[in-house]
């Protein structure tokens, strides 16, 4: 029967997206593509949810990271590229889909933060906990 894998990483400073096929017996590469945006692009953490793909990574801008979401459907084609972030490095480390809305967790200027992205209507609820256990929230 077999199953469709996704893996995510860096090569050559972009960000590597590779879809692969489990057939039981060995692994073949179905397909890739890479998101190369300004800087250095790496992908830390993938979901596989409702039909697309979520990769929780960072892009480098300017002397800084930022936090990179990006959402593609199943044949490999970007939907959509989120960034964000303060004046310094910024990653998001993990994601997770439950409910039709996308978690990631990260570091924002050395505070982690959780992030919940709901796809439809396009909105974006930033919770930032800074170190003391403050819970600050951002929609945008």
């Amino acid at each position: 029967m077999g199953s469709d894998l996704y893996v995510t990483g860096s090569a050559a400073g972009d960000l590597l997206l590779l879809k692969l096929h489990d057939d039981g017996t060995c692994v073949s590469v179905l397909g890739s593509t890479v998101f190369a945006g300004a800087g250095d692009e790496v992908g830390y953490a993938i979901e596989v949810a409702n039909g697309e793909v979520y990769i929780a990574g960072s892009t480098l801008v300017g002397s800084n990271r930022d936090a990179l979401l990006l959402v593609y459907d199943t044949n490999l084609n970007l939907l959509q590229d989120l960034t964000w972030g303060g004046p310094g490095d910024d990653t998001a480390n993990d994601i997770t889909v439950y409910d039709w809305k996308v978690y990631v967790t990260g570091m924002i200027n050395n505070q982690a933060f959780i992030n919940a992205y709901v796809p439809e209507p396009a909105t974006v609820l930033m919770l930032a906990l800074a170190s003391v256990g403050i819970i600050r929230r951002k929609r945008t």
